[in-house]
């Protein structure tokens, strides 16, 4: 469907055509990631075969799942923003996404105060907070839209949102800057959880934490206006050589540690999942009706429980992104009952 009056410009995805992108992206990525696998472990070619359907059906699940709940998440958001809220919601919307993000981050930063790399402990705690007040921050606006009342929801809706591409700019630079501030206070911190330098570390998280998603809604409607042309190429310029300079001082001691392979086979799965979306988005496809996407979804529900019964393409997917810590989680379950 093309933008009309009521609707922004752009590509405007509908409801059907994310979770088949999707399913259709997670199965791609897990095709090639189990295809290498079963390669590195050297398996014959039914195997291969096997162990190659195996990683896509379980991709191609992740990535339904992701795939719906973030595009649930970002039409909430929208909702949220496109409507008439009064000024007395905001406090009370604030303070809950406030404390949510809060307590995410101090559940993570007990989880992680027994680690002796401080700095990958402070980077896990501050990636942990950085997607809690994002999730926060979108909703937020649609929870103060919900509880403004009829006669603040009656009449049209504006349509006048518009993320401008200034954010480019300044939406990472407020969310790269409390990373910072959360990853330093995480370095400082030992255990145990109760001693007094600690719990001080832990009021300075939430003082952060209960910040942010108020931050990034300020910073989104700022009346800031910037071309595209040059908010994007600023943006990729300032952000890349900042990512470039971390990479550079802390690779050795810290970051080579991190699990890789199941980082990049999210990031493709993401990348191809948004190119299928996008590409659907512009045909104004729905990707078939609903029927056939939860024909879909059962269809690698029955190739994961099938597959997963071979030894030899289980013990190659364990060498894959993230099918392999799918199953091992699956297979700890099974033995739980």
């Amino acid at each position: 469907m093309r933008p009309g009056p009521g609707r922004p410009a752009g590509v405007w995805i509908r409801a059907g055509a994310a979770p088949a992108a999707g399913l259709l992206g997670g199965a791609i990525v897990g095709l090639v990631d189990g295809v290498r696998a079963a390669l590195i472990v050297g398996v014959d070619a039914r195997d291969v075969l096997v162990a190659a359907l195996l990683a896509a059906s379980v991709d191609a699940l992740l990535g339904v799942v992701a795939a719906a709940t973030i595009f649930g998440l970002a039409r909430v958001a929208l909702w949220g923003r496109r409507g008439a809220i009064a000024t007395t919601r905001w406090g009370p919307a604030l303070m809950l996404a406030g404390a949510a993000t809060i307590g995410v981050t101090v559940a993570v930063f007990a989880a992680t105060l027994d680690r002796h790399n401080r700095l990958l402990a402070g980077g896990i705690t501050a990636m942990a907070t950085l997607g809690a007040a994002v999730v926060m921050a979108a909703l937020a606006p649609a929870a103060a839209r919900a509880a403004s009342g009829r006669r603040v929801r009656a009449g049209r809706e504006p349509h006048g949102f518009r993320l401008d591409p200034a954010m480019f700019l300044l939406l990472p630079f407020v969310g790269v800057m409390g990373e910072i501030m959360i990853t330093l206070a995480v370095e400082r911190a030992r255990p145990p959880f109760g001693a007094p330098a600690t719990q001080r570390i832990v009021l300075q998280l939430a003082f952060v934490a209960a910040a942010l998603p108020a931050l990034l809604i300020a910073t989104e409607r700022l009346p800031v206006r910037l071309r595209l042309g040059i908010a994007g190429p600023a943006a990729l310029v300032v952000y890349a050589t900042a990512l470039a300079a971390l990479v550079h001082r802390t690779w050795s001691n810290h970051l080579r540690f991190l699990p890789w392979t199941h980082l990049l086979c999210g990031l493709a799965i993401a990348v191809v999942t948004t190119a299928v979306a996008i590409a659907f988005g512009r045909r104004a496809l729905r990707a078939g009706p609903w029927w056939a996407k939860a024909a879909g979804v059962g269809a690698a529900l029955i190739v994961t429980l099938g597959a997963s019964e071979s030894e030899p393409a289980r013990k190659a997917v364990s060498r894959a992104g993230l099918a392999g810590p799918v199953l091992a989680q699956m297979s700890l379950v099974r033995r739980s009952f």
